[in-house]
């Protein structure tokens, strides 16, 4: 499984309780990069992306995923030595987060790195990392 998350530059997920993924660009960017693999997310989740676009978002409980899994939330991170890639979109801003992401990721090979220019920020970098 490859894991998409979206964090801050303390690895927060979270900011007053608030999601920190809304910005269309980096969801359409998730969207355009699937490979043809499904999309799986939570029902909280699966409303940020397009409508006409949610044929290929599944809303799963973690178990047997083959694709990727976007999460929004500690609480539906899976475990460890289940993903073999993940795809963090970082906002290069601090914020008071409420949750952490979990893994440490700076362990595992980063592979790609790419900034863009997103909707809600001006700069987007959209890390790519490989379990080592």
């Amino acid at each position: 499984m490859d894991l998409i998350v979206c964090l801050d530059d303390d690895d927060g997920m979270k900011f007053n309780h608030r999601r920190q993924s809304r910005d269309q660009k980096v969801i359409n960017d998730i969207l355009n990069n699937l490979e043809g693999q499904k999309l799986y997310s939570d029902e909280e989740s699966r409303i940020l992306f397009p409508k006409n676009r949610l044929d290929i978002v599944y809303v799963s409980d973690l178990t047997d995923i083959e694709g990727y899994f976007f999460a929004e939330s500690t609480s539906n991170i899976p475990e460890e030595k289940n993903i073999d890639n993940l795809i963090i979109y970082k906002w290069n801003r601090r914020y008071p987060s409420d949750e952490k992401f979990p893994i440490p990721y700076h362990e595992w090979k980063m592979i790609s790195s790419v900034e863009f220019v997103g909707k809600s920020h001006e700069k987007i970098t959209k890390e790519i990392y490989k379990r080592s």
